[in-house]
């Protein structure tokens, strides 16, 4: 049942559930519809509150019926966190690498990050906290507030527990309230008068928890509702009165009547009852009385932490749960990324000055670059800049954070562009829209090689155009489980994609029919998508933001790095090597974006030039070419079979000529430049030159299935000798987007 939530002025604001309720205090702070409102009491199935606008929340965001972490596999957790603190000091990487993928059957670049973060935490603490040493933190946030991070990865229950007795300790210590964050890792006590934290380890022992949390929970919203459950089962208050049921407001209204006059009575069954049902069904306090009593026998350590200006890596979850109503506006990513960065700030000391911007700097112009939508029509360039984002649902990086219009207003703008044509979906994991004209490339650049079962193989016979899935269980006789497990799986191949959303915002499903350009021009394409307004990023963070395999992406940034469009240095702090594009590398260093990179120059200076009588004098002029269709603007009477055949015949050749970019230019010069090159090839790329020299010319495809090497290796070796143009490219029936390349 939920509370009806009324406010000083008499108006209801909405509605809250019964467990979020029984979590309030008066005085706390909560956000409901987007506005902040301040907890008065509840009377009935009422909750009485007033206006706090402007005013920052003090209740985190409600997990719901989430399941807590029992404490046996908690303590599993803290002994594997031992485990970790010791091998990250003693075993090799490669062979920690190999025991965590292999016993926890995790992929490597989970088993990276997992070393990664105890690393991090490690060297911004000092201690990994587990089953033996246990960690309190002090945190300051950015609003000068003191939280105290109680590093004690004992599930919920015990945690709920815990808090709650130093949270009690902690009030009548400062004389004011205190807010809570908790979950299975930590919880996190909210303060707004410094404490010591020195002082709170002893604070609370085991032989005092049960009377300090009987004293904590007595007045407490959990108490009154758990008292209302235990009185009905006592039948001192009814459900049912003479045939009629009796509502749960009345039911509500009645207990409260009756603990009132049951309060001073001494062991009152149904009041002893309330409190076993409170401490040992909604919390655990025997385990927690357990690890009080380990604390104070020493068993267990308690180190303390001050502030340090950086909150250690494991803080950071809690950090960011205990904010998640504050940043509502906000992408908690770039909260996470921040924090991140103290992080490693803190842990590389001097280091960090090899590092070429700062923060302060590169986000607000990345920031400016996105821009924003202020109607429908900003939709569409928004996309073109920012790529793929996420709508329908507020979550990851969705469009939502770019439009200042409300969000019933955005998605109506989303389904209307959608219904036109003007944008589709690509699934990145998750469906997200997308300009209509870059479909084809994210399909060709992500879609995934899977086996069809025959499940997917019915729901793909009932896709056609703008399909609900609704009806789909019953046509195929199908769960519904398994009809979205289906309809995922052929979304990541690109066998159908989502065209339509209807008025309760349900998706439309139709068969992909667009077309799939080349694979690894398309993967160029996309990365340098991202890099425009998402700069700095690092490998990882470029295959995770676009569901790429990281070799991938490393393939393509490789060759936007060789074409000179993308950089890769140190640019932000960080643990790796990041990318960017050369011309925002330009543009910050300079500060001002009146800068132009080398392309840019060269297609306003063919804009401008001359005209040309033939194809021959436009090389005289210029030199290259980036397009037969640079070439086509500037010779009078251009003729499209002519240009054909001086590429037959090999009058114009076509490859990395120019600073590592695709050209085209004369034959006469085509030697010259590649007589200049002095990129390194490997005894496998000659090996593989020499098997295209006895075929003619050869296409990837033709070139794996002739050597037998793995796809993966031939498309490096093509690459090197590409880039020291030991190959170029060789004219087929046409040359567009769709065409494989191929080489002589």
């Amino acid at each position: 049942s939920n509370y009806r939530v009324i406010t000083n002025r008499g108006t209801v604001a909405g509605e809250l559930s019964e467990k979020f309720v029984e979590r309030l205090t008066p005085g706390d702070i909560f956000v409901l519809g987007g506005r902040s409102f301040e907890f008065v009491r509840s009377k009935g199935m009422a909750a009485h509150v007033k206006e706090a606008t402007g005013r920052k929340p003090t209740v985190p965001s409600w997990a719901g019926e989430m399941l807590p972490r029992s404490f046996d596999l908690s303590m599993d957790v803290a002994e594997f966190r031992g485990e970790m603190a010791r091998d990250i000091e003693s075993v090799p990487d490669g062979e920690l690498m190999d025991h965590l993928c292999g016993d926890f059957d995790i992929d490597r670049g989970s088993a990276r990050s997992l070393i990664s973060y105890f690393r991090e935490q490690k060297a911004s603490a000092g201690m990994i906290p587990d089953d033996r040493t246990l960690m309190i933190e002090e945190y300051i946030d950015p609003s000068g507030n003191q939280r105290i991070i109680f590093h004690f990865p004992f599930g919920r229950r015990v945690n709920d527990a815990l808090s709650r007795g130093y949270a009690y300790r902690l009030t009548n210590l400062i004389g004011s309230n205190v807010s809570v964050t908790m979950s299975d890792d930590s919880f996190m006590i909210g303060t707004s008068r410094r404490v010591d934290v020195s002082r709170i380890p002893g604070m609370l022992s085991a032989a005092d928890l049960e009377s300090v949390l009987r004293k904590a929970i007595r007045d407490s919203e959990i108490f009154k509702l758990r008292f209302r459950h235990t009185a009905a089962r006592s039948f001192m208050i009814l459900r049912n009165y003479m045939g009629r049921q009796v509502s749960v407001n009345r039911q509500q209204t009645r207990s409260a009547y009756l603990l009132e006059s049951l309060a001073d009575m001494e062991n009152m069954p149904v009041i002893e009852e309330t409190y076993r049902e409170v401490l040992e069904d909604d919390m655990d306090i025997r385990n927690a009385q357990l690890v009080l009593e380990r604390i104070g026998s020493g068993e267990m350590r308690v180190v303390t932490q001050q502030y340090t200006g950086t909150p250690s890596p494991f803080a950071h979850a809690i950090i960011l749960s205990g904010f998640s109503d504050i940043v509502l506006m906000e992408d908690r990513t770039a909260l996470l990324k921040e924090l991140h960065r103290k992080v490693l700030y803190r842990a590389m000391g001097d280091s960090v000055r090899e590092f070429e911007f700062d923060e302060g700097t590169v986000v607000p112009y990345f920031r400016e670059k996105a821009g924003r939508a202020s109607c429908k029509e900003d939709i569409v360039p928004l996309l073109s800049r920012t790529g793929p984002l996420q709508a329908i649902r507020e979550r990851g990086r969705n469009v939502y954070a770019y439009c200042d219009a409300d969000k019933r207003t955005v998605d109506g703008w989303v389904r209307e562009l959608l219904n036109e044509g003007a944008i589709g979906t690509v699934f990145l994991d998750d469906p997200h829209i997308v300009d209509a004209g870059e479909v084809p490339y994210y399909a060709s650049a992500l879609r995934r090689e899977r086996e069809l079962t025959e499940a997917d193989r019915k729901v793909l016979e009932c896709i056609h155009e703008n399909t609900p899935l609704s009806g789909i269980p019953d046509e195929t006789g199908i769960s519904e489980d398994a009809v979205f497990r289906s309809v995922r799986k052929l979304e990541s191949m690109y066998l159908i994609t989502r065209t339509g959303i209807t008025g309760n915002n349900r998706w439309l499903f139709s068969r992909y029919a667009g077309e799939l350009p080349d694979r690894a021009s398309s993967q160029e394409r996309i990365v340098s998508r991202y890099l425009e307004c998402f700069a700095p990023a690092t490998v990882q963070e470029i295959a995770y933001s676009l569901s790429m395999q990281e070799d991938d992406v490393r393939t393509a940034l490789a060759a936007l790095t060789a074409e000179g469009d993308v950089v890769e240095g140190r640019f932000l702090i960080s643990e790796g090597d990041q990318y960017m594009k050369h011309i925002d590398r330009l543009r910050l260093r300079s500060g001002s974006k009146n800068v132009f990179d080398y392309e840019t120059v060269e297609r306003y200076w063919v804009s401008k030039g001359s005209s040309f009588d033939s194809i021959e004098g436009f090389f005289a002029f210029f030199g290259s070419a980036g397009s037969e269709i640079d070439v086509y603007n500037r010779v009078k009477g251009f003729d499209l079979k002519r240009w054909y055949a001086m590429r037959e015949s090999g009058d114009i050749r076509l490859g990395r000529f120019i600073r590592g970019r695709v050209r085209y230019v004369p034959d006469a010069d085509a030697a010259k430049f590649a007589a200049l090159r002095n990129e390194p090839v490997t005894p496998r790329d000659t090996e593989l030159l020499n098997v295209i020299e006895g075929m003619g010319r050869a296409t990837m495809r033709q070139l794996v299935a002739e050597t037998g090497w793995d796809k993966e290796e031939v498309k490096d070796c093509l690459m090197r000798l590409d880039r020291a143009l030991m190959v170029i490219r060789a004219f087929g029936d046409r040359e567009d987007w769709g065409t494989e390349n191929t080489y002589e």
